[in-house]
Order: structure tokens, then C-alpha cells, then sequence
């Protein structure tokens, strides 16, 4: 998705939300942990631009419950990105690996898994069945 490429999640999220409404909005554990994961990345980029205070803002309301809910989401993940505050620069730091593009290129590639999944399942759904003989 080449909007999570070019660091736009919210757009990215957006557009999914858009066109395949129930993907992230059901209270599924796999859409659940794609919006964590959305979600984490949103952070990253506010950080990757130097918008430390609008990061923790969004902290503190997106990625709050997901401390919650340790079992659930992967809790390393977490904490590694909320600890991208801590940095002058995290560009130089041991998380630095956070900010890169194959970090985006992880998120693109679970979106673009998801929509996929959901086309395939929505078609599968219109095919005739075969009939018994």
C-alpha cells in the first residue's frame, strides 16, 4: 500500500476504513491486532517528524489500552515505540530500526494481507455452488 510507504497511516487507515468498513471495525483478535499495529506506526511516523508532543497525545489516547492488554499485543513492540521518546534523536538510537522503511514496509504488507483476504473472502462468497448431480 503505498501509502503507508510514503508514511501516511492515517490516510492509509482511512481508506480502509472507506472501502472495506468491517476489516478493522470488528472485534476481531486479527483486526484488533492490525489496528495495533496501525496504530504503533502511527506514533512512529508522529516521531520520525519531530512531533514529539502530538506522539505523546496520541499515546496517551490510541495506544493507551493496548498496555492493557498485555496477552493480546505483542507488549515489546509497545514499549519500543513509546520508548522512541526518550531519544534526542531516535534516528541514532538502538530502536532506530523502528523508523525505517522496512518498518512501514512490515505494516503495508499486513494491510495489503488483510484486503487481500477480504477480496478473496467476498468473492468466494458470489461464485455459484456447484450443484450435486
Amino acid at each position: 500500500m503505498s501509502l503507508v510507504h510514503r508514511g501516511e497511516i492515517s490516510a492509509a487507515l482511512g481508506f480502509v476504513r472507506e472501502t472495506y468498513p468491517q476489516l478493522l471495525d470488528s472485534q476481531t483478535e486479527h483486526s484488533s491486532k492490525l489496528v495495533f499495529l496501525c496504530s504503533c506506526q502511527v506514533f512512529v511516523e508522529l516521531i520520525k517528524a519531530g512531533k514529539g508532543y502530538e506522539a505523546l497525545e496520541f499515546m496517551q489516547a490510541s495506544l493507551s489500552p493496548f498496555f492493557h492488554q498485555p496477552a493480546t499485543f505483542d507488549q515489546t513492540l509497545l514499549q519500543n515505540v513509546v520508548a522512541l521518546l526518550a531519544y534526542q534523536d531516535p534516528s541514532h538510537s538502538p530502536l532506530a530500526y523502528l523508523l525505517s522503511d522496512h518498518q512501514r514496509t512490515l505494516v503495508g504488507d499486513a494491510l495489503n494481507h488483510a484486503i487481500l483476504s477480504k477480496a478473496l473472502s467476498l468473492s468466494l462468497c458470489h461464485l455459484p455452488r456447484a450443484r450435486n448431480a
